[in-house]
């Protein structure tokens, strides 16, 4: 028997969650709207790069049939990164009511990917350019983890034409990847049985990072390393190309409060 709580909790998600196509190319048109008139901290140009390829995407989607969402806590999400912009088929589960007292009702506990659309891949020559920097400082900013959604390709360093600005300080970061992680220098293959890491700063001494891995039916592993042994980590996670930076994200739609969400 379906108690009043839950009956309410499953009307809030058919009410607040992107679950029809229709839904999708709404958001999709609240999103480019929202960059075409400008964001603070982003250039005029790189807010137009986002504007064309929002555009690019949404004329990809309408080339194929873009399903409802199936009955339960399930909707759509799309999430535009430095590498590209992403529609996600997602489950939420009810959120510990620890949250419920944030206004948080729902979590997701499972994504699948339906689509995405890369952006345009630039050398590094060509990045220093557009950001009027010198060469040296551009592969400065990869190796120090600056621009994480870099890709090696062969030999050589491409940056996805969406990489944001770049911060000052360390910001934590997360990488995740799916199955066995495969071509891990002898070193750290202890690392390829896991399928997530996650970077963070000492508080206190800025000189040192926390380091946790986790994965399925594997024991988490957690230790703390120097600033040029955390790099070295994530160096080969940047440039492997099975793994996926999970702090890239610049902007995540999951409900109908476009306009608030995009404000």
């Amino acid at each position: 028997m379906v108690n009043a709580k839950t009956l309410d909790l499953d009307q809030l998600f058919a009410e607040e969650y992107i679950k029809t196509a229709e839904d999708v190319f709404r958001a999709l048109d609240c999103l480019e709207e929202a960059w075409k008139a400008g964001r603070e901290s982003y250039s005029r140009e790189y807010c137009d790069c986002v504007v064309r390829l929002i555009r690019e995407f949404r004329a990809m989607l309408q080339k194929h049939i873009l399903f409802d969402c199936p009955d339960g806590h399930w909707g759509y999400a799309i999430v535009l990164r430095g590498g590209g912009i992403y529609l996600y088929l997602n489950h939420y589960r009810e959120a510990p009511r620890s949250l419920m007292k944030e206004s948080v009702f729902f979590t997701k506990d499972e994504g699948y990917e339906i689509a995405c659309l890369k952006t345009k891949l630039l050398t590094v020559e060509e990045y220093a350019a557009l950001h009027k920097v010198e060469h040296v400082t551009a592969v400065t900013r990869i190796r120090r983890g600056k621009i994480r959604s870099a890709v090696k390709v062969g030999s050589q360093w491409r940056i996805p034409e969406l990489a944001e600005p770049v911060q000052r300080g360390y910001q934590s970061t997360e990488y995740t990847w799916r199955g066995r992680l495969t071509g891990l220098p002898d070193k750290y293959r202890i690392f390829e049985d896991y399928n997530r890491a996650e970077f963070f700063q000492d508080e206190k001494d800025l000189t040192q990072f926390h380091v946790r891995f986790s994965g399925d039916n594997i024991e988490p592993m957690e230790f703390t390393c120097a600033r040029e042994q955390r790099g070295k980590i994530e160096q080969i996670f940047i440039a492997h190309s099975d793994v996926t930076c999970m702090s890239d994200v610049i902007s995540c739609i999951e409900t109908r409060c476009f306009a608030e969400e995009q404000s």
